[in-house]
């Protein structure tokens, strides 16, 4: 087991070399990183309030929509963790993540608003 570890260990560090950068974290004070740290963390205390409900209606007609809602907090706050680690230099992502993951998001949000007005109906 443990040199099936360390073989592992190895080939993911040959794989991955690549030239090592630091972090730019002077970059957290600029508006756009601020702003999206900002989101970040509005994000995931939406997502947790969002599951405090869902834990509250927890059976009944609202569940669904909440749960989607709950979706759709947690992929914003992902796509602005990835913008947010784009911007600070931790890692790059491709360029077209971030606005698949907020399209998802509008997605989501806009289904769970569809599912509410259709429960409500």
């Amino acid at each position: 087991m443990m040199k099936q570890i360390i073989l592992l260990t190895i080939s993911v560090i040959a794989i991955s070399a690549e030239q090592a950068s630091s972090a730019n974290i002077a970059a957290i004070i600029q508006p756009p990183a601020f702003l999206s740290l900002f989101i970040l963390v509005a994000a995931a205390a939406c997502a947790v309030v969002c599951f405090q409900v869902v834990q509250l209606v927890r059976g009944g007609h609202l569940s669904k929509s909440w749960q989607i809602f709950l979706g759709g907090f947690i992929v914003l706050a992902l796509s602005q963790f990835f913008t947010l680690c784009n911007n600070l230099e931790l890692f790059t992502t491709p360029g077209w993540i971030v606005p698949v993951l907020l399209l998802a998001m509008s997605g989501l949000f806009f289904y769970g608003l569809f599912e509410l007005r259709r429960i409500l109906e």
